[in-house]
């Protein structure tokens, strides 16, 4: 389980818990300001937080926009897709590579718990 909190605007504390045991593939996708990404129900979610310009969650980006400051990736299911996004793409690379690993343990965990 990956277990993600963060402060709720207004307080108090945002948590879900994303099941890594379930989880078939993490991949990085293109981030909202690239042309293949238009019609990406992420983008389409960015541009309208970003077109929010009172929403004091944006504050830390400072003159960039979410649309901008995005590196989207995702996580797949057989049954969906959990959208989770980073604010630069070396964190992007760095969450990606980390579920990867460990995806990887688990399923060698899996493959050796089989053949024992």
């Amino acid at each position: 389980m990956l277990l993600l909190s963060w402060i709720a605007p207004g307080g108090g504390r945002g948590i879900v818990t994303l099941d890594l045991l379930n989880c078939t593939e993490v991949r990085s996708v293109p981030s909202p300001t690239h042309p293949t990404a238009r019609d990406d129900i992420g983008t389409i979610a960015a541009q309208a937080q970003a077109n929010d310009q009172d929403d004091p969650d944006l504050d830390h980006l400072g003159d960039m926009n979410l649309v901008e400051a995005l590196c989207p990736f995702q996580l797949l299911y057989s049954d969906g897709v959990e959208r989770l996004g980073a604010e630069s793409a070396r964190e992007r690379v760095r969450w990606v590579s980390a579920i990867w690993l460990v995806l990887f343990s688990v399923s060698f965990f899996f493959r050796i718990q089989i053949y024992s």
